[in-house]
């Protein structure tokens, strides 16, 4: 039989942004997305898995407009003319804004980043353009000085702020946050350098402000009582994505990454409750509140210290719990939370490489507890008459781990078999999309294979 597996790994995510992923609340039309994904930058003995974000679709428009004359759309002093396809009735600035952002969501989905990219130029510059319209400028406006999208955007508020004759509908500051967000996002994606990282902390904080902006003027206009889960769950999305890029620049001692992630959980909590509260009459409720827990589940991957990252896993885990609490069967609850077990486990067994303690029965709870998940969402998958490449990926890390404790305690039986099944899930992977199925994972499957040609054991 085969030797004692210890397979190259997937290391856990590290802090980058990945402009190609969308979320619900990205979209001024509330269209359903997935959240951000993240990169790779180490590796580790075990099998790790990773979820590869996608941009949603963004509906298509039909009423030409020309945005952008004379604005500096490539930020490098060049001016551009984007004709853009748009639907609203001409003359209505908040429409036009929401559908040239849905174009850009549209074009980065289809990965035409670099129109995608002009677009949401567009966006912020049409947006600031409004927003200078709609207040009197004073003689101390500071535009002039201002050299980047995000930069005028806080200038623009800065400015208007002060004279404040009228608000602009909520709508209109949640797309130009968006906008900027997903800019920042865009620019720095190919990029990890000091000034890159700069750059999109500018743009993380003039989207931040954009956010506080449109639920201050929400909750002055609602109803009492009432929430709009989407400023929450926005805010929450760019906090954290500040605090895992505080993270990668500062390392996990940085208390700008626990302060934003505290205020980011805040807003999570937040949406969450408003989403689990409305269910029963709010659409695909549960699946964007599996997208929040699954947004903090993330950022607990990417602490290297145990406390920090139980801190965070635990109030995933326990959203994920509460969704299943309500849906027993709800796939994307089971996979969220077998993947959270999965990667508290990796994190023991990674320390203890290191050199520190292991509690070997705790890795053995988590692991079972991710086998429980995992396998039920797999079974509810197949009952379906489908394939989900990304439970079987899972699950079948999951069984390489159980095999590896199986190994170490020189029960090789027990071992193999779960090697055998963690081999079985990787290669259906394969069949249905050789793509789905990482390079570590493959390279585990054919080592595999030669060992049993061999007769190696």
């Amino acid at each position: 039989m085969p030797p004692k597996r210890r397979p190259g790994g997937l290391a856990r995510a590290a802090a980058a942004a990945a402009a190609a992923a969308a979320t619900a609340s990205d979209s001024a039309a509330a269209t359903e997305g997935v959240p951000i994904s993240s990169s790779d930058t180490r590796t580790s003995k075990r099998l790790k898995t990773e979820d590869a974000g996608h941009a949603g679709d963004a509906p298509a428009s039909h009423h030409n407009a020309v945005l952008g004359e004379g604005e500096d759309d490539n930020g490098d002093g060049s001016s551009s003319t984007l004709a853009v396809q748009m639907s609203g009735d001409a003359g209505d600035e908040l429409t036009e804004v929401k559908e040239l952002f849905e174009s850009a969501l549209e074009k980065l989905g289809g990965e035409d980043m670099d129109e995608g990219s002009s677009l949401l130029r567009a966006v912020v510059h049409e947006s600031d353009r409004i927003l200078r319209s709609h207040y009197e400028k004073s003689d101390q406006t500071a535009d002039t000085d201002a050299s980047t999208d995000a930069a005028r955007a806080t200038v623009s508020e800065t400015t208007a702020d002060s004279k404040i004759p009228t608000a602009l509908d909520p709508e209109f500051h949640f797309v130009y946050a968006s906008a900027l967000y997903r800019l920042g996002l865009v620019s720095a994606e190919d990029s990890e350098d000091d000034a890159s990282s700069e750059q999109l902390v500018e743009y993380l904080d003039a989207a931040i402000h954009r956010y506080e902006r449109g639920l201050e003027l929400w909750k002055d206009s609602a109803p009492k009582g009432t929430r709009d889960w989407r400023f929450a769950e926005a805010l929450a999305r760019v906090l954290t994505e500040k605090a895992n890029l505080m993270l990668r620049l500062e390392g996990p001692k940085s208390t700008k990454a626990d302060n934003l992630a505290s205020q980011s959980v805040a807003h999570m909590q937040a949406a969450f409750d408003t989403l689990m509260a409305g269910r029963e009459t709010m659409e695909n409720a549960l699946e964007e509140c599996e997208s929040i827990a699954s947004l903090l589940a993330r950022h607990a991957e990417l602490h290297d210290e145990l406390a920090p990252h139980l801190r965070w896993s635990e109030k995933a885990q326990s959203w994920f719990k509460d969704i299943l609490q309500v849906d027993q069967s709800n796939i994307g609850a089971l996979k969220g939370l077998g993947k959270s077990y999965i990667s508290t486990a990796n994190l023991h067994l990674e320390l203890a490489e290191s050199g520190e303690m292991m509690d070997s029965r705790t890795v053995g709870e988590l692991v079972a507890l991710a086998l429980e998940n995992l396998e039920k969402a797999n079974q509810l998958v197949e009952a379906a008459g489908e394939v989900d490449t990304t439970v079987l990926c899972l699950l079948g890390e999951a069984l390489v781990n159980k095999a590896n404790l199986f190994d170490e305690a020189e029960d090789k039986g027990e071992a193999n078999k779960l090697y055998q099944r963690a081999v079985d899930c990787f290669k259906k992977v394969e069949q249905t999309d050789p793509d789905e199925l990482p390079d570590q994972f493959g390279t585990f499957v054919r080592d595999w294979d030669e060992d049993l040609k061999n007769g190696r054991s």
